[in-house]
């Protein structure tokens, strides 16, 4: 009822945030079983921990590590994989916070110009960055999605396809031909434009998270960011069909970002 103060707020703002990082992990087609594993561990670690997300430190981690290690004797292994539980669960809490577009900006050329970065998370970065791409759809791109006529680089993220501008181009022919020099033969015959190590599979939307979080990216908040600066410069339907996007997400971030659909759509909206 409105107006009565909600029983026990901070667990009900604990479950609220381990049901959106479980129903965002199915959405990426991860199975039941495992997610189901990761919410396990998270909890255990709250209650180890006896403290609410907001709460944890470092020496919370330690403290629970040192107990799985000695009372409960996890091999490294399995202590790897509760660790990587809880980063997780971290990274997508940090996800939730905006980005500003000069933050973005900032991340953009960063990832553009240092050449010390791995180069197939700075082709990712930049299809997150500045087309708005999640990685799950990243991941599924193909060799035959890159359309290079020498004089221009595109990629079909919807219709029509979607030119690079430089130095993005450069970077991705360059990516494209070290596809060929990959150190698993599978990956080298294989015609996704970001293979997997397991032949004929492209690479695990997960592990493309994490390469770009070591460089810096915050995948779905880069995402979040780019989509709205996008749909504030073009009609939003533009939009939506040349970056593969469903007309309704297209509305849903319109509004966010401060704009509507009569800005766009056709006809007299004065009267």
């Amino acid at each position: 009822m409105d107006g009565l103060p909600l029983l026990r707020p901070d667990e009900q703002v604990f479950e609220a945030m381990i049901k959106g990082w479980c129903n965002q992990q199915l959405a990426r087609n991860l199975s039941m079983g495992y997610v189901g594993d990761q919410e396990r561990a998270v909890r255990a670690f709250t209650r180890h921990a006896d403290a609410m997300p907001w709460q944890w430190t470092p020496q919370h981690v330690d403290e629970w590590s040192a107990d799985l290690r000695a009372v409960h004797g996890c091999v490294r292994s399995t202590l790897r994989n509760f660790q990587g539980s809880v980063r997780q669960f971290c990274n997508f809490l940090q996800d939730q916070a905006p980005l500003h577009q000069h933050h973005r900006l900032a991340i953009l050329r960063r990832t553009l110009n240092d050449d010390s970065l791995p180069l197939r998370a700075r082709v990712a970065a930049a299809l997150v960055l500045l087309y708005a791409q999640p990685v799950t759809r990243i991941v599924r791109l193909t060799v035959d999605d890159v359309i290079d006529d020498e004089a221009t680089v595109t990629v079909r993220l919807g219709e029509p396809p979607s030119p690079l501008p430089e130095p993005v181009a450069d970077l991705m022919r360059a990516y494209v031909q070290s596809c060929q020099h990959l150190p698993y033969a599978s990956s080298r015959s294989s015609q996704w434009l970001f293979p997997g190590r397991q032949p004929g599979q492209p690479m695990n939307p997960v592990s493309l998270q994490v390469h770009l979080r070591k460089i810096g990216v915050p995948p779905q908040r880069g995402r979040t960011s780019a989509i709205r600066q996008l749909v504030l410069q073009a009609p939003a339907p533009v939009i939506a069909k040349a970056l593969g996007y469903h007309d309704k997400t297209a509305t849903r971030l319109v509004t966010e970002a401060g704009g509507t659909w009569s800005r766009y759509a056709p006809g007299d909206h004065t009267r």
